[in-house]
């Protein structure tokens, strides 16, 4: 079988290691891909030529999707899962203890344990791409993260935010990333390469010192908060009674990493990752995460679902839509075309409901705005795809 992972060194003496996963359309960490990074670190790090690593994947659009989620469906035994969960703790521990700098390059999708392995890495270079996400969601599938998230994480962005995005599984794009810390480095996919390589360049060097803490400079609040036992016991607290407050005592997920970030501050990282390694194995046989995992599967295949049973019937092209009905729910269909570029064309009788239609359209692109999934410019132009009219004007060459 093909190697998942490919290196070359160039002639800087910059080491770019390569995911590729054989067969897959997106990278995921397997038990034999661990195996294969572990092997190149090791013959990385024994080469002195070697000044700085790149990491970066082969896959469009996908830097590491995550674990393979069909070994963990099959762990029925919780030591097993801590096992597996303690043996890539050790390779991505041996990442963060190289030498010489580590970068990851990413672009397009970085969740679980593609992000965790990211975390290891000294700095992250990630694009500008719509595609680009970063997240912990583990506790969607009923577990937490088993390959130091929950540490790494909150010493990265600091332990509000960290909570935020372990707690709730919820995504974080590029202009966020950059903000909090998760990102050291943003450019566009097309010289994303580039960007980490001059970015490597800018670090590498006799002189290098592995970083350590937060890279970007705590506020106030987050001084008070989260560098203070008191405050620390404080965040910890409050997070345990809203998660109780929203998930009614049925996940245990997100109060276990709630529980492993919470010890790891307390006896240290090094406990803290046994303690996460051994939540993990728990967590991975409970009944909730098989059901859950079921769920993600039955998703999986409603989006490939193509809504005819002739596969051989391909949609017709979409190049502008008309919307009979705009007032809230007419606003969020035309934002959705809107926000892939179609223009949309809302109709309704009355001027008051064109104008609702498009204020509710207007609201979503701004929340986007406000979580910096978009920026500014992004958001103009895409509410200028959006235009009502309480008559059929503008119908006329609609293809839906």
């Amino acid at each position: 079988m093909e190697s998942p992972i490919q290196y070359q060194i160039r002639e800087d003496g910059i080491a770019v290691v390569t995911f590729d996963l054989p067969g897959e359309k997106v990278n995921k960490l397997t038990s034999l891909v661990m195996e294969s990074f572990s092997q190149c670190i090791n013959e990385i790090s024994g080469n002195q030529a070697v000044q700085a690593i790149i990491i970066r994947s082969a896959k469009p659009g996908v830097f590491i999707a995550g674990a393979d989620i069909r070994e963990i469906e099959g762990i029925r035994d919780p030591k097993i899962g801590e096992e597996l969960a303690r043996k890539g703790q050790i390779i991505l521990d041996r990442l963060e203890s190289l030498p010489i700098p580590v970068i990851a390059a990413v672009d397009g999708v970085c969740l679980g344990g593609g992000m965790e392995l990211a975390l290891a890495c000294h700095y992250r270079v990630i694009s500008d791409s719509e595609k680009t996400v970063l997240g912990q969601p583990e506790v969607k599938l009923g577990i937490i993260p088993g390959f130091g998230g929950t540490q790494r994480l909150p010493r990265l962005v600091g332990i509000q935010k960290a909570l935020e995005m372990i707690l709730t599984g919820k995504n974080i794009y590029p202009k966020k990333a950059l903000k909090i810390g998760l990102a050291d480095d943003m450019a566009p996919k097309e010289v994303l390469m580039e960007a980490a390589v001059k970015f490597a360049g800018s670090v590498m060097g006799p002189s290098w010192k592995r970083p350590s803490g937060m890279h970007r400079k705590r506020n106030l609040m987050e001084t008070l908060l989260e560098t203070t036992s008191t405050g620390r016991k404080f965040l910890f607290r409050q997070a345990r009674v809203q998660t109780l407050k929203q998930s009614q005592g049925h996940y245990p997920a997100p109060l276990k990493a709630l529980e492993a970030m919470e010890q790891g501050f307390l006896l240290g990282m090094e406990h803290g990752l046994e303690i996460e390694a051994r939540f993990l194995g728990e967590m991975a046989v409970t009944e909730v995460s098989k059901n859950l995992i079921r769920v993600f599967y039955l998703q999986e295949e409603f989006k490939k679902d193509p809504g005819v049973a002739d596969a051989g019937v391909l949609p017709l092209p979409v190049r502008k839509v008309g919307v009979l009905g705009a007032g809230v729910m007419g606003g969020g269909i035309a934002e959705l075309f809107a926000e892939k570029e179609i223009p949309v064309r809302m109709k309704d009788i009355h001027t008051d409901a064109v104008a609702g239609g498009l204020r509710a359209a207007y609201k979503v692109l701004s929340k986007k705005k406000a979580k910096r999934i978009i920026s500014q410019t992004e958001m103009n132009r895409k509410f200028g795809m959006i235009s009502g009219a309480t008559d059929y004007t503008g119908f006329r060459h609609v293809d839906l």
